[in-house]
């Protein structure tokens, strides 16, 4: 079983060369929007529909975490489910039980 995940981040043109030196991002992510590529940021809400379009999903069925509470507050209002960024353990145990209930894809 397998969820296809997105990495959606505010960016300038001239971080991108080198964050995206730091991590492989097209390897770990099914999906990248970048905002300095595709014109329009969080919390904008073209820039989740343009996240959920390209992962091809209903909003309802997406899981954003972030750690800015206008971001998630957007989201929220798309019907995305949503989990602020605070603390890492935290975070891994509830991302942790969320791949642990998703049912198998055959």
């Amino acid at each position: 079983a397998r969820m296809p995940t997105a990495l959606l981040t505010n960016n300038i043109p001239d971080w991108r060369t080198g964050w995206r030196a730091l991590i492989d991002v097209d390897a770990l992510f099914d999906v990248v929007v970048d905002s300095c590529e595709v014109g329009t940021r969080k919390p904008e809400a073209a820039i989740y529909e343009l996240t959920r379009e390209k992962l091809a999903l209903p909003h309802e069925a997406i899981f954003f975490l972030d750690d800015l509470g206008v971001n998630l507050k957007a989201a929220r209002g798309l019907g995305w489910q949503t989990l602020k960024y605070d603390d890492t353990t935290r975070v891994l145990a509830v991302l942790d039980a969320l791949a642990s209930s998703r049912p198998e894809r055959r």
